[in-house]
């Protein structure tokens, strides 16, 4: 979403022979407001040769770059790409520009599937695609992506410098005993990052986290990892399909009405087979830096919702 519209990005996939490709929706904010749609533009199956898949559109709520709308792909990691392409000129007579804007980055493999204690299989993280959204600010794009950390799954994540196409930053959040695995990416205008992600190893169940970085002089550095919540037992879930998948549905975003809070929505296996949602608000306070943590969490069993919540202050 950015001042002028919201953009929907998504994969494919074909129910016939045909190929996999990629569709843009672009919808004007006028439009939404007015209860219409009737200035939509529908980018409709791109080959992803020119976008790369799962393209990410840049989450820019001031609006203040040049395109209309600004979309992200992890291209090739393995060969060290990342692609951008351009919804250019107006939000209701829009023009998808996927002309050669590569962004060299370090190159990564995939990341391994990640363990859990038990004998159950292990879980399928994906793969080096970005999975959630990118953020602007100041004139730089956020993502973070699981990767392969030594043998265990990491989250990359990195800063890329818009009007150059360039990487101004990158780093490896990861742990020696524990993977951790699709995570999401906020930023304030202040230099305060943070991160929501799951996590698992042989001695911890998959659970949800977020980690705490902050921005001087150019340079970005963490915390230690957060345990929102822990989980309480094993999964494995494969629909029969010979892989026990754990869901990309990670999201982070900056509270619109305070730069010093952010919420964070991650999952976690809350009874055997079952994954829940955990809401965390994290306060990152200015000065003494202090974080304020807030949690609720929500477990599908069929139509009941069961909410529970909880409050503490942490150090970050």
């Amino acid at each position: 979403m950015n001042r002028d519209g919201v953009y929907l990005a998504a994969n494919m996939f074909p129910t016939t022979a045909s190929s996999t490709t990629t569709s843009v929706l672009v919808l004007p904010k006028a439009d939404l407001i007015a209860g219409t749609v009737a200035h939509r533009t529908l980018f409709e199956n791109v080959n992803p040769g020119s976008t790369g898949f799962s393209i990410q559109p840049v989450d820019d709520p001031r609006s203040t770059g040049v395109p209309v709308e600004i979309l992200l792909s992890a291209f090739s990691t393995g060969a060290g790409q990342f692609k951008r392409s351009d919804v250019a000129g107006s939000v209701t007579s829009p023009v998808l520009d996927t002309t050669d804007k590569f962004i060299p980055v370090p190159p990564f493999s995939g990341p391994p599937n990640a363990q859990q204690p038990g004998p159950k299989a292990p879980l399928d993280v994906g793969d080096t695609r970005v999975s959630s959204r990118v953020v602007m600010r100041q004139g730089e794009l956020w993502g973070v992506q699981s990767v392969d950390g030594g043998g265990r799954s990491a989250l990359r994540w990195f800063d890329i410098d818009i009007a150059t196409n360039t990487l101004r930053q990158s780093g490896l959040i990861g742990s020696p005993t524990l993977a951790f695995y699709y995570g999401s990416i906020a930023v304030n205008d202040f230099g305060d990052v943070v991160i929501g992600f799951s996590g698992s190893g042989p001695a911890q169940f998959v659970s949800a986290y977020a980690v705490q970085g902050h921005t001087q002089n150019g340079v970005t550095t963490f915390g230690d990892p957060l345990l929102l919540k822990a989980g309480v037992s094993d999964y494995e879930v494969t629909f029969g399909a010979g892989r026990n998948r754990w869901g990309d549905y990670s999201a982070t975003t900056l509270d619109p009405d305070d730069p010093s809070r952010f919420w964070t929505i991650q999952e976690w296996v809350s009874a055997t087979n079952i994954w829940s949602t955990q809401i965390t608000e994290l306060h990152v306070a200015p000065a003494p830096p202090t974080l304020l943590l807030w949690g609720a969490t929500v477990t599908a069993l069929g139509s009941l919702a069961r909410w529970r919540g909880r409050r503490q202050k942490l150090a970050p």
